[in-house]
Protein backbone atom coordinates (compact mmCIF):
# COMPACT_ATOMS: atom_id res chain seq x y z
CA UNK A 1 0.00 0.00 0.00
CA UNK A 2 1.61 3.34 -0.92
CA UNK A 3 0.41 6.63 1.51
CA UNK A 4 -0.14 9.62 -0.60
CA UNK A 5 -2.59 11.03 1.65
CA UNK A 6 -4.27 11.09 5.34
CA UNK A 7 -6.89 9.52 3.78
CA UNK A 8 -4.62 6.30 3.41
CA UNK A 9 -3.18 6.73 6.92
CA UNK A 10 -6.67 6.37 8.57
CA UNK A 11 -7.51 2.80 6.35
CA UNK A 12 -4.22 1.50 8.72
CA UNK A 13 -4.44 -0.17 11.78
CA UNK A 14 -4.02 2.06 15.19
CA UNK A 15 -0.28 1.23 16.23
CA UNK A 16 0.95 1.84 12.52
CA UNK A 17 -1.38 4.67 12.01
CA UNK A 18 0.49 6.31 15.22
CA UNK A 19 3.83 5.26 14.10
CA UNK A 20 3.45 7.19 10.70
CA UNK A 21 1.77 10.19 11.87
CA UNK A 22 4.39 10.30 14.43
CA UNK A 23 7.17 10.31 11.96
CA UNK A 24 5.08 12.94 9.46
CA UNK A 25 5.01 15.29 12.68
CA UNK A 26 8.66 15.12 12.85
CA UNK A 27 8.85 15.99 9.08
CA UNK A 28 6.54 18.74 8.76
CA UNK A 29 4.12 16.68 6.86
CA UNK A 30 4.19 15.11 3.28
CA UNK A 31 7.18 16.25 1.09
CA UNK A 32 5.72 16.41 -2.35
CA UNK A 33 9.25 17.15 -3.62
CA UNK A 34 9.74 12.90 -2.66
CA UNK A 35 8.68 11.13 -5.77
CA UNK A 36 4.61 10.55 -6.13
CA UNK A 37 3.57 7.78 -3.81
CA UNK A 38 7.11 6.92 -2.58
CA UNK A 39 7.11 5.84 0.87
CA UNK A 40 10.46 4.85 1.45
CA UNK A 41 11.49 7.40 3.53
CA UNK A 42 9.04 6.84 6.03
CA UNK A 43 8.80 3.18 6.23
CA UNK A 44 13.01 3.74 6.76
CA UNK A 45 11.99 5.64 10.23
CA UNK A 46 8.99 3.59 11.14
CA UNK A 47 11.43 0.40 11.05
CA UNK A 48 14.32 2.65 12.94
CA UNK A 49 11.80 3.41 15.74
CA UNK A 50 9.82 -0.04 15.66
CA UNK A 51 13.39 -1.91 16.16
CA UNK A 52 14.26 0.12 19.23
CA UNK A 53 11.40 -1.56 21.23
CA UNK A 54 10.18 -4.79 22.23
CA UNK A 55 7.43 -5.81 20.94
CA UNK A 56 7.25 -9.87 22.12
CA UNK A 57 6.57 -10.53 25.29
CA UNK A 58 9.39 -11.37 27.36
CA UNK A 59 8.07 -15.32 27.62
CA UNK A 60 8.29 -15.57 23.89
CA UNK A 61 11.48 -14.27 23.89
CA UNK A 62 12.90 -16.98 25.93
CA UNK A 63 10.60 -19.31 23.92
CA UNK A 64 11.91 -18.77 21.02
CA UNK A 65 15.67 -18.16 22.34
CA UNK A 66 18.84 -20.18 21.13
CA UNK A 67 20.44 -22.22 23.27
CA UNK A 68 23.42 -19.73 23.46
CA UNK A 69 21.33 -17.10 24.29
CA UNK A 70 19.85 -19.24 27.27
CA UNK A 71 23.28 -20.08 28.71
CA UNK A 72 23.33 -16.51 28.87
CA UNK A 73 27.19 -16.51 28.83
CA UNK A 74 29.37 -14.10 31.04
CA UNK A 75 31.62 -13.11 28.29
CA UNK A 76 31.06 -12.11 24.39
CA UNK A 77 31.46 -15.25 22.30
CA UNK A 78 32.61 -14.75 18.94
CA UNK A 79 31.34 -16.78 16.45
CA UNK A 80 32.92 -18.57 13.51
CA UNK A 81 30.87 -21.23 10.99
CA UNK A 82 28.51 -21.59 14.02
CA UNK A 83 31.17 -22.21 16.19
CA UNK A 84 31.91 -20.35 19.49
CA UNK A 85 35.23 -19.97 20.54
CA UNK A 86 37.73 -18.00 23.04
CA UNK A 87 40.33 -16.08 21.48
CA UNK A 88 44.15 -17.59 21.79
CA UNK A 89 46.40 -16.67 23.24
CA UNK A 90 44.21 -15.32 25.82
CA UNK A 91 44.24 -11.58 26.62
CA UNK A 92 44.38 -12.78 30.42
CA UNK A 93 47.77 -12.66 31.58
CA UNK A 94 47.36 -14.67 34.45
CA UNK A 95 47.01 -17.68 31.52
CA UNK A 96 50.67 -17.24 30.85
CA UNK A 97 51.37 -18.35 34.86
CA UNK A 98 49.54 -21.55 34.20
CA UNK A 99 51.37 -22.49 30.62
CA UNK A 100 54.88 -21.73 32.81
CA UNK A 101 54.10 -23.68 35.92
CA UNK A 102 52.34 -26.58 33.94
CA UNK A 103 55.23 -26.79 31.40
CA UNK A 104 57.89 -26.88 34.86
CA UNK A 105 55.96 -29.25 36.91
CA UNK A 106 53.81 -30.81 34.50
CA UNK A 107 49.75 -31.57 35.42
CA UNK A 108 48.78 -33.62 38.58
CA UNK A 109 46.44 -35.80 36.15
CA UNK A 110 49.65 -37.04 34.43
CA UNK A 111 52.16 -37.43 37.40
CA UNK A 112 53.15 -33.65 37.77
CA UNK A 113 51.99 -31.42 40.36
CA UNK A 114 50.05 -29.04 38.98
CA UNK A 115 45.60 -28.55 39.32
CA UNK A 116 43.43 -25.44 38.65
CA UNK A 117 40.22 -24.43 40.27
CA UNK A 118 40.90 -26.55 43.58
CA UNK A 119 38.28 -27.05 46.35
CA UNK A 120 39.44 -28.39 49.35
CA UNK A 121 37.01 -29.64 51.22
CA UNK A 122 35.91 -28.49 55.06
CA UNK A 123 35.18 -25.17 54.08
CA UNK A 124 32.34 -22.74 54.80
CA UNK A 125 32.02 -22.65 51.29
CA UNK A 126 33.44 -24.23 48.07
CA UNK A 127 35.78 -21.77 47.05
CA UNK A 128 38.10 -22.57 44.28
CA UNK A 129 41.85 -21.73 44.33
CA UNK A 130 42.93 -20.42 41.17
CA UNK A 131 46.29 -22.96 41.11
CA UNK A 132 47.36 -25.56 43.15
CA UNK A 133 50.83 -27.39 43.44
CA UNK A 134 50.88 -30.46 45.45
CA UNK A 135 54.24 -32.23 45.51
CA UNK A 136 53.89 -35.71 45.00
CA UNK A 137 57.07 -36.83 47.01
CA UNK A 138 55.76 -39.60 49.96
CA UNK A 139 57.84 -41.19 52.72
CA UNK A 140 56.49 -43.33 55.97
CA UNK A 141 57.12 -42.32 59.87
CA UNK A 142 58.49 -44.35 62.29
CA UNK A 143 54.46 -45.36 62.76
CA UNK A 144 54.12 -46.40 59.04
CA UNK A 145 51.44 -43.57 58.15
CA UNK A 146 52.53 -41.83 55.02
CA UNK A 147 53.75 -37.70 54.67
CA UNK A 148 54.53 -35.84 52.54
CA UNK A 149 57.85 -34.59 52.13
CA UNK A 150 57.60 -30.28 50.99
CA UNK A 151 55.26 -27.38 50.64
CA UNK A 152 52.30 -27.61 49.01
CA UNK A 153 52.00 -23.92 46.97
CA UNK A 154 48.59 -22.40 46.03
CA UNK A 155 48.62 -19.53 43.49
CA UNK A 156 45.81 -16.95 43.63
CA UNK A 157 45.01 -13.78 40.98
CA UNK A 158 44.81 -11.05 43.09
CA UNK A 159 43.86 -7.35 42.56
CA UNK A 160 40.96 -4.69 42.94
CA UNK A 161 39.02 -6.71 40.98
CA UNK A 162 38.68 -9.24 43.19
CA UNK A 163 37.62 -6.84 46.16
CA UNK A 164 35.53 -5.01 44.78
CA UNK A 165 33.16 -4.35 48.01
CA UNK A 166 33.81 -5.21 51.69
CA UNK A 167 31.85 -8.64 51.44
CA UNK A 168 34.12 -9.88 48.96
CA UNK A 169 37.46 -8.59 50.97
CA UNK A 170 36.22 -10.60 53.46
CA UNK A 171 35.08 -13.94 51.51
CA UNK A 172 38.65 -13.28 50.65
CA UNK A 173 40.50 -13.70 53.91
CA UNK A 174 37.95 -16.51 55.13
CA UNK A 175 39.19 -18.51 51.70
CA UNK A 176 42.86 -17.93 52.66
CA UNK A 177 42.19 -18.53 56.34
CA UNK A 178 41.12 -22.32 55.05
CA UNK A 179 43.97 -22.96 53.13
CA UNK A 180 46.58 -22.01 55.48
CA UNK A 181 44.69 -24.32 58.41
CA UNK A 182 45.03 -27.10 55.76
CA UNK A 183 48.78 -26.70 55.86
CA UNK A 184 48.80 -24.59 52.14
CA UNK A 185 51.26 -21.70 51.59
CA UNK A 186 49.04 -18.99 49.39
CA UNK A 187 51.04 -17.09 46.73
CA UNK A 188 49.24 -13.82 45.62
CA UNK A 189 49.93 -12.39 42.40
CA UNK A 190 48.44 -9.29 40.52
CA UNK A 191 48.06 -8.97 37.19
CA UNK A 192 51.15 -6.81 36.59
CA UNK A 193 53.32 -9.87 38.48
CA UNK A 194 52.17 -11.81 35.72
CA UNK A 195 52.68 -9.44 32.68
CA UNK A 196 56.26 -8.13 33.76
CA UNK A 197 57.65 -9.78 36.78
CA UNK A 198 57.03 -13.99 35.26
CA UNK A 199 60.25 -15.40 36.12
CA UNK A 200 59.70 -14.10 39.80
CA UNK A 201 56.84 -15.46 40.21
CA UNK A 202 57.93 -18.86 39.22
CA UNK A 203 61.37 -19.07 41.14
CA UNK A 204 59.18 -17.50 44.02
CA UNK A 205 56.90 -20.57 43.85
CA UNK A 206 59.82 -23.03 42.94
CA UNK A 207 61.43 -21.98 46.94
CA UNK A 208 58.08 -22.66 48.49
CA UNK A 209 57.88 -25.78 47.22
CA UNK A 210 61.56 -26.61 48.17
CA UNK A 211 60.76 -25.57 52.06
CA UNK A 212 60.71 -28.75 54.48
CA UNK A 213 57.80 -29.85 55.94
CA UNK A 214 56.28 -32.92 57.15
CA UNK A 215 52.64 -33.38 57.50
CA UNK A 216 49.61 -35.97 57.20
CA UNK A 217 49.66 -37.05 53.37
CA UNK A 218 46.17 -38.91 53.94
CA UNK A 219 44.23 -37.25 50.82
CA UNK A 220 42.47 -38.26 47.68
CA UNK A 221 42.41 -36.05 44.91
CA UNK A 222 38.92 -35.81 42.56
CA UNK A 223 37.97 -34.64 39.74
CA UNK A 224 34.99 -32.56 39.29
CA UNK A 225 33.36 -30.77 35.80
CA UNK A 226 35.91 -30.26 33.29
CA UNK A 227 38.56 -28.15 35.15
CA UNK A 228 37.75 -28.58 38.62
CA UNK A 229 39.10 -30.49 41.19
CA UNK A 230 38.34 -31.67 45.36
CA UNK A 231 41.25 -32.23 47.65
CA UNK A 232 39.57 -34.07 50.83
CA UNK A 233 41.51 -35.28 53.84
CA UNK A 234 41.17 -39.37 55.06
CA UNK A 235 40.21 -39.85 58.40
CA UNK A 236 42.76 -41.71 60.30
CA UNK A 237 41.56 -44.86 61.64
Amino acid sequence: MRIKSADDINQLGTHAKKQIEAVLKQQGGFNNQKRPGSIHDIKRSVTSTASNKTLTPSVEAEKNATPQQKAKPSRVMRTAEGLTYCPWPSTDPFVSVIQQLEAKYGRYDDGGWLLTELIIDGGTKNWRFDIALISPFEMVDLHGQPMLLGYSCLVEADGFGFHRSKDAFKNDRAKQTHALKQGFVVKRITNEDARHRLNEVVDDIEHILSLPRLYNANYTINGKGRTQSVLRWEKSS
